[in-house]
């Protein structure tokens, strides 16, 4: 009997049974049903939606360097100071204290980022427990589960209209283990790093202040304390800590690949490509499509995985040798031509991450997805990976389709999730815009609103909308696609 007579089958069941209705997939978008929401705040208008931001500032790069900036008063620890040393210690000393300030900067960037990762964090818990207590087994067969989920649902009061209806466990859980991987390494490789670094270059900047002053027997032994073992201390405890923090990374990394490698989804999207052609025309034009795009997904997520591994790795060790260099200079010069590797290191390193690694996301406020359970419940990764391959063809495809009549550049701006993005520059560029009239606190914007105007108007906004994708819209879609491959990762190690 040929697999493709569904059809038959549902018509052939007793009138009394009532055949499963085919899931309705999710409607895509338009400018004319879409509505952004801005804050209007006392300079400009603003999303009100929290977002993990992509913040490390480039001068925390520098702090390894002013860490070291007390070799003045541990190479020349005499008395009389000679003159070159007296001036070098005036020149690093303050440089020192200065990046101290660049820590305290970064610090609160990075405990904003924690903030709003413990807020999504209580929301995916808060989910999680809810569907630990009202979700039926998993066990259960497709036919049970609908059957259990009608008689629930007719002898129980409906549960309170929260993301726990509509959000699949499995996704919820990804997010979850994304949550706490980017908490820990904003808390750990971010804000532990200020706070200890930032700390050292006060010690130290202050130590080789004092070593100017060091004909004073107090001032020299509490100069030598602090540019020496006491001021080079927490840069040693950091590179200790974070060393350890490294280890968990780079295991949990190469455990999230293993995931991907015997993923059932990305496996035969790959292998469709060779085998689609022998089931006729449509079934191999089908396969090459499929297989195209899990081989673009496999390939992303591994160079992803590889160059988060590389970089934790190299991170780690590097930290963990400046830690202990740092310690030696307190007593040795040679100290310091190790520490000087490092340090470009550790700059090189933090350009990597800005520009290569990290990204911005908005959090997760409940936002429906599909319910685990259809589809032979790989639906979470599916949707994950249809959407990933949606993202790499706007990429690669970005130049070419960028000069398109409005309706559809504004529909494809809609279609990626780039219209808040949009309205919020739109807002700063062209205040005087119909639709950002009025003084209440919050805008409500129709954006097909924004299609409308007359001839110079749509003109104009043409433009922007031009401006905006080749400005803004490719980093929109490459932090989407970053975010999207560490997610599926996640999924792919729940699944696996």
């Amino acid at each position: 009997m040929s697999p493709t007579t569904t059809t038959t089958t549902i018509t052939e069941k007793p009138p009394s049974q009532t055949p499963t209705p085919t899931p309705t997939p999710t409607p895509t978008p338009t400018p004319t049903d879409t509505i952004i929401t801005l804050h209007r705040t006392p300079t400009s208008l603003t999303s009100p939606r929290p977002k993990f931001k992509n913040t490390l500032l480039a001068s925390v790069g520098y702090l390894e360097l002013a860490n070291a900036g007390d070799f003045a008063a541990n190479v020349w620890n005499e008395i009389p100071v000679p003159t070159h040393a007296v001036i070098c210690m005036a020149i690093f000393g303050p440089i020192a204290l200065l990046a101290s300030l660049f820590a305290a900067r970064d610090l609160y960037l990075a405990v904003s980022n924690l903030r709003v990762l413990r807020a999504e964090r209580k929301l995916l818990l808060l989910l999680l427990l809810a569907r630990s207590t009202t979700t039926p087994s998993t066990t259960t067969t497709a036919a049970t589960k609908e059957t259990s989920t009608s008689t629930s649902t007719s002898t129980s009061s409906p549960p309170p209209p929260t993301p726990t209806n509509t959000t699949s466990t499995s996704k919820a859980r990804a997010l979850l283990a994304l949550n706490t991987r980017q908490l820990l390494t904003e808390a750990i490789d971010r804000a532990l790093m200020d706070v200890l670094l930032g700390g050292g270059a006060v010690l130290v900047g202050v130590g080789t202040i004092l070593a100017i002053f060091g004909a004073d027997a107090a001032v020299f032994e509490a100069s030598n304390l602090l540019s020496g073992f006491v001021g080079n201390a927490p840069a040693a405890a950091f590179g200790v800590v974070n060393a350890g923090w490294t280890g968990v990374l780079v295991v949990g990394l190469q455990r999230r690949w293993r995931g991907a490698c015997t993923s059932l989804s990305l496996c035969a999207a790959s292998s469709t490509a060779g085998g689609g052609g022998g089931g006729g025309g449509g079934g191999g034009t089908g396969g090459g499509a499929g297989g195209g795009v899990g081989g673009k997904v496999r390939m992303r997520l591994r160079a992803r995985f590889r160059m988060l591994q590389v970089h934790a790795a190299v991170n780690g060790v590097t930290g963990l040798v400046a830690g202990m260099a740092s310690m030696v200079t307190a007593r040795m010069w040679w100290g310091y031509v190790v520490l000087i590797p490092c340090v470009v290191v550790v700059v090189v390193g933090n350009w990597f991450w800005r520009v290569r690694l990290g990204y911005d996301r908005a959090m997760w406020r409940g936002e429906a997805e599909p319910e685990e359970g259809e589809e032979g419940g790989h639906d979470g990764e599916s949707d994950v990976v249809e959407e990933l391959g949606a993202v790499i063809e706007a990429r690669e495809t970005l130049d070419a389709w960028v000069e398109g009549p409005l309706d559809r550049l504004m529909g494809r701006i809609v279609r990626h999730g780039m219209a808040e993005a949009f309205c919020e520059r739109l807002a700063r560029r062209w205040g005087e815009h119909p639709v950002f009239a009025g003084d209440t606190k919050e805008v409500c914007i129709a954006v097909g609103d924004l299609l409308s105007g007359s001839e110079s108007d749509q003109a104009r906004m043409l433009d922007e909308c031009g401006l905006f994708l080749r400005e803004d819209g490719r980093k929109i879609l490459e932090d989407r696609e970053r975010y999207l491959l560490e997610l599926l990762g996640e999924l792919l190690l729940i699944q696996a």
